[in-house]
Parts: structure tokens; C-alpha cells; sequence
């Protein structure tokens, strides 16, 4: 309308919070949770064409704006501030977000295909050079069953996005900290169980 053709979208302050802001507005969510909402924004936000997003801070902010302590602001970073809290460790969400860029980097930014946006149930297909990388997610409040199809290999390589664990300062080994399983390729098709937690679906 407005005459712009072709802009580019970027998302400049993505957020979510952990803990209870000050905010009355702002139920308690949990460490677990936050991890949860990141990766499920950057997801959708790529599936949808957007090009650039940036996490408001990877530290806490304390006090921000000036408007008092602990309001949401103060709760979006992926690095507990002890001015905060008490506490200084990385949260599930730095993690999350790290486990994210190590899978999904070096993508086709201009090749996310879109398997499903319905019912509470979100499919995407990144490709990373020849590979395809599915990432899944269940919105609903029960497990459901999805498929996923025209996978080349017998079998695939399903890991959990966010850390097994309730709290950033629990995970010890960032390489053991992520649950992976197997599950086996029949005519190309796999179907998984899934519950809250978002996955990655990858060929093995």
C-alpha cells in the first residue's frame, strides 16, 4: 500500500520471559517454558519468510527503563542477572537457542518448506546442503501423532530442543543434556508421538 516492494522483515526485540514479572498482566513461567516459546518463534518466523530476528539480550536487564525492578523486561534474557534473583547461571533458553544454531545453521534460508500449520501441530523442512532437517512441535494440551514424509533413510534421529532438565544451572554437559532417540523409516514415512516439547527430525 504504501508502495514498498520486496522489504525484507526483521524482528528486532523477540522475547520471552522466565520467573513472575512484577507485571500483574505476567503469569509465573518456568525456565523450561521460555526455551520452548524461543525456538518455537524463530521456527514459525523463518517458516514465514522472516529474515533476520534478534533475541532482545542475552543478559538480564535490571531495573530497565528505569520503571522498576523485575518487570518482564527484566526477565527476557537467556543469562540470569544476580541483581535480579540471586542468580547468574544461563538458562534452558541459552541452550535451547545454542542447539538451534548448531543444527539448523548453514541453512536455505529461501528453501523452508511448510508442512503444517494446523491444529496445533507445526511441521517445517529446512534444508541444510542436501540434507532435510524437520522441526516439530505440538501446541496442543495432549500428544498427538504426526507423520512425516519422503525421508530417504531407514531411519531418523529425533532430539529434543530444549535441555532435559528444569533449570539452566542443572545442565552439566551440554552434550549429554539434550534427550535424542531413534525411530525407524517405513516407506519413507515415520510417525511420532508428541507431546509440549518441540523436536528436531533428522535422517540418520
Amino acid at each position: 500500500d504504501f508502495g514498498y516492494q520486496n522489504a525484507e522483515i526483521w524482528v528486532t526485540e523477540m522475547s520471552d520471559y522466565s520467573g513472575k514479572p512484577s507485571d500483574t498482566a505476567y503469569l509465573e513461567q518456568s525456565e523450561k517454558e521460555q526455551a520452548k516459546e524461543l525456538f518455537k518463534r524463530y521456527a514459525y518466523s523463518l517458516g514465514i519468510g522472516v529474515k533476520k530476528i534478534f533475541w532482545i539480550a542475552l543478559m538480564e536487564y535490571y531495573n530497565y527503563g528505569g520503571i522498576g525492578a523485575n518487570s518482564y523486561w527484566d526477565n527476557v534474557g537467556l543469562v540470569n542477572d544476580p541483581q535480579n534473583d540471586g542468580e547468574s547461571h544461563k538458562k534452558l533458553g541459552y541452550y535451547a537457542y545454542k542447539k538451534m544454531v548448531e543444527v539448523l545453521e548453514g541453512s536455505d534460508w529461501d528453501n523452508i518448506q511448510t508442512i503444517q500449520e494446523q491444529g496445533g501441530i507445526y511441521v517445517y523442512r529446512f534444508m541444510k546442503g542436501d540434507k532435510p532437517i524437520w522441526v516439530t512441535w505440538n501446541d496442543n494440551s495432549v500428544e498427538k501423532q504426526i507423520n512425516i514424509s519422503n525421508i530417504d533413510s531407514s531411519s531418523v534421529k529425533i532430539t529434543e530442543a530444549v535441555p532435559n532438565y528444569e533449570s539452566g544451572k542443572e545442565v552439566e554437559d551440554y552434550s549429554t543434556a539434550f534427550l535424542t532417540k531413534m525411530e525407524s523409516v517405513e516407506n519413507g514415512k515415520v510417525v511420532l508421538k508428541i507431546k509440549d516439547l518441540p523436536v528436531f527430525v533428522e535422517e540418520d
